[in-house]
């Protein structure tokens, strides 16, 4: 059962939420984007407008640039596909573009989704391969032309922890 709640906020509190929701625009097209503009137009109905008004006056002056403007909007379907089968722990069958290549049929096993300088990137098991080789893969979605959760269902390794994997260093994520 959904319950609301009145949730009171302040001038301050609603730039901060503002600007944290500029800082996820490239989310745009996702299930998480699509959250944060709901949550955000619920503040907009629910909160005095002697408060938007202050809080309107304040971002005229307090901006966030720099940031690519990229947005999943053209994959329609992918990112919502992609998050269903990460919470389901389903297969996901794919056409997957590498750069510079012909796109490919693959099965993923989808662990999580990284936001990463601006892009998202599906932390996933390639199927074909068998357990106890290395298996993990980080594909960027903005290459999923198809992504389709099946009837098939994985186990994510008990000894896989994404915290660890990504602070190793690996691939796309290696840092200094």
């Amino acid at each position: 059962t959904r319950t609301a709640f009145r949730i009171p906020a302040s001038a301050t509190e609603l730039i901060a939420l503002s600007l944290g929701r500029d800082l996820l625009y490239p989310l745009a097209g996702t299930p998480f984007w699509h959250a944060i503009e709901s949550f955000w137009n619920k503040l907009q109905e629910e909160l005095p407008p002697s408060v938007w008004k202050h809080y309107e006056a304040y971002r005229q002056v307090l901006f966030v640039r720099g940031m690519p403007a990229k947005s999943y909007e053209r994959q329609p379907g992918i990112p919502s596909a992609i998050h269903r089968a990460i919470l389901e722990r389903r297969i996901v069958q794919a056409e997957y573009q590498p750069p510079g290549k012909d796109a490919q049929e693959r099965k993923i096993e989808p662990y999580a989704v990284v936001f990463y300088q601006s892009s998202l990137y599906i932390v996933a098991a390639a199927h074909e391969i068998s357990p106890g080789q290395d298996r993990i893969r980080h594909l960027k979605l903005d290459r999923f032309l198809r992504a389709t959760p099946l009837d098939s269902f994985f186990q994510k390794p008990a000894d896989f922890d994404l915290e660890s994997h990504l602070g190793a260093g690996i691939g796309i994520f290696s840092g200094g």
